[in-house]
């Protein structure tokens, strides 16, 4: 599960680092990129601001399943030792 999930990272952040292609343009849209351009710079800042929220999301789920991994083997590797202890004197439990 946690390899997958790694691949889907990695695949995520190749994709995010990719540079959109530029198109070409003469000089009637020339002025109106540069009257939109204001915006464009509005919208590519929330882009960012929406892909670090979503990987800082999935960092934080990779690493509660992580810790939730470890402590589920703990406590399986404890049982035997418990179920002996509790055992030993049902009363006082």
């Amino acid at each position: 599960m946690v390899e997958f999930s790694a691949l889907i990272f990695i695949c995520m952040m190749i994709v995010s680092i990719i540079p959109a292609r530029a198109e070409s343009s003469d000089t009637a849209a020339a002025e109106e990129d540069s009257e939109s351009e204001s915006s464009q710079s509005a919208r590519r800042s929330m882009l960012f601001w929406h892909q670090a929220a979503g990987f800082a999301t999935w960092g934080t789920w990779l690493a509660t399943n992580l810790a939730g991994d470890r402590a589920m083997k703990s406590l399986q590797s404890t049982e035997t030792f418990a179920n002996l202890i509790l055992l030993q004197n049902p009363q006082a439990n």
